[in-house]
């Protein structure tokens, strides 16, 4: 379903609208196994938001060996981003 969306989203915004071009985001996939389907998952998800002009911060795989630790990282991280754009902070990338 999501790659779907995305798909979607590239057609549209690659065609006509552009209102995602220039912006920054984080890339974030989990995964079960081993992980690898995390690396390649967030590969191809950057890949189609070039295509629309975005650029991504950090690619994050959250998989079973580092989720107990890494998912409450990355809800502070976002906490404490979220404070500093309200603040006027924009990180230069």
């Amino acid at each position: 379903c999501m790659k779907a969306f995305l798909d979607r989203l590239r057609r549209c915004e690659t065609a006509h609208n552009h209102f995602l071009e220039g912006k920054r985001c984080f890339l974030i996939a989990c995964a079960g196994g081993t992980g690898l389907g995390a690396v390649e998952c967030l590969h191809h998800m950057e890949e189609t938001l070039k295509h629309m002009g975005m650029r991504a911060y950090d690619r994050i795989p959250v998989i079973r060996y580092n989720k107990d630790y890494i998912l409450p990282a990355l809800e502070c991280a976002g906490e404490l981003y979220a404070d500093r754009l309200e603040q006027g902070f924009d990180m230069q990338y």
